[in-house]
């Protein structure tokens, strides 16, 4: 009688513990209580159970480890997207978990590739559906005096200053804002830490990112960068004309594979090929390799570079070199 008493107190404890174990295991899945919602940031590259911790301290969930668990066995750890989340503390487990995996965000991650310029940055804004594509436009390209507690401009437009980096913007916005978000880019991420550099190429701001936004446009190679930017420097100094094609581009407002004779003659100030000297502002927004090559050009005294059919170039020296260049990228172009 005792050994049936025992058995029956061990088939009852493994009961209970059975028990706790599945009531504990569910209580994974309840919400956290309370009421409300939480804002929770994921940064880019969290893991799984960087993402847990920082759920568990707002309060969402019960239980990091449980929500790791979970996110595995459902085959979303690695998944789960960066952003600026609202939780609400109804939520279950499950539903967090395919919140975070949707990137269902009160942020947007956009990526501003180098060498957009303002209208493009205001179309990709469109597409995204944070901004309405004329409003940004009139914002950036015409009002920066508006903007000059953050950046003194010496033009009206902020082209080349609307700096290219990836950002997580809120949904609920307002193109102003966006634009002040891409001006503490440029200062934290250009003025900052170039400011010496800056100071000591005895160059202004203006003249560096003009330079830069050439450089961005022409160097299709980024090891040619310094390069492009020593040959565009070495014309500057003797007086010659840039004759830099991507400023007739931005002249005529639109981008055409190739530019033909009457194209050149585009009445702009931005056509260095009718005009000496850098055009009056940048021609688009110049990435960090642009800058430093803009501030540390080659030394080289090349005055003349022509594009192969791979998008590299040939540098030279005199007008006879480069007339041979031209036949030579010409013959590049036309080979299989």
């Amino acid at each position: 009688m005792r050994v049936w008493l025992k058995r029956l107190g061990f088939f009852a404890l493994f009961i209970l513990l059975f028990a706790g174990l599945a009531a504990g295991v569910a209580s994974l899945f309840t919400p956290a209580g309370g009421s409300g919602r939480a804002h929770v940031m994921i940064p880019p590259k969290a893991t799984t159970w960087e993402i847990g911790r920082r759920l568990k301290a707002a309060g969402v969930i019960r239980s990091a480890t449980g929500f790791v668990l979970v996110a595995r066995v459902l085959g979303e750890s690695g998944k789960l997207q960066a952003g600026e989340y609202a939780v609400e503390r109804k939520m279950g487990l499950m539903e967090i978990i395919d919140k975070l995996f949707r990137g269902d965000t009160l942020s947007l991650r956009v990526t501003v590739p180098e060498g957009y310029t303002i209208e493009r940055i205001a179309a990709l804004l469109k597409e995204k559906k944070l901004a309405d594509e004329r409003k940004f436009v009139q914002s950036a390209r015409f009002n920066s005096a508006r903007f000059q507690d953050m950046l003194d401009v010496p033009t009206a437009s902020l082209e080349g200053y609307l700096f290219p980096d990836t950002y997580l913007i809120p949904k609920v916005t307002n193109e102003e804002a966006i634009v002040r978000m891409m001006l503490d880019a440029f200062k934290k991420k250009v003025l900052g830490p170039m400011d010496e550099a800056i100071q000591a190429s005895g160059k202004n701001l203006h003249k560096i990112v003009t330079m830069a936004s050439l450089v961005e446009r022409e160097a299709r190679q980024p090891k040619e960068r310094p390069m492009v930017a020593a040959v565009l420097w070495n014309r500057l100094k003797i007086g010659m004309r840039l004759q830099c094609d991507a400023t007739v581009q931005y002249a005529l407002g639109k981008h055409k594979s190739r530019l033909l004779y009457d194209d050149l003659k585009v009445e702009s100030p931005y056509n260095t090929y009718l005009n000496a000297g850098l055009p009056p502002g940048p021609i688009a927004s110049p990435g960090l390799a642009s800058i430093e090559a803009a501030l540390k050009p080659a030394q080289e005294d090349a005055l003349y570079y022509v594009a192969r059919a791979d998008g590299s170039h040939i540098f030279t020296r005199t007008l006879d070199e480069h007339r041979k260049a031209i036949r030579e990228a010409r013959r590049s172009r036309k080979s299989p």
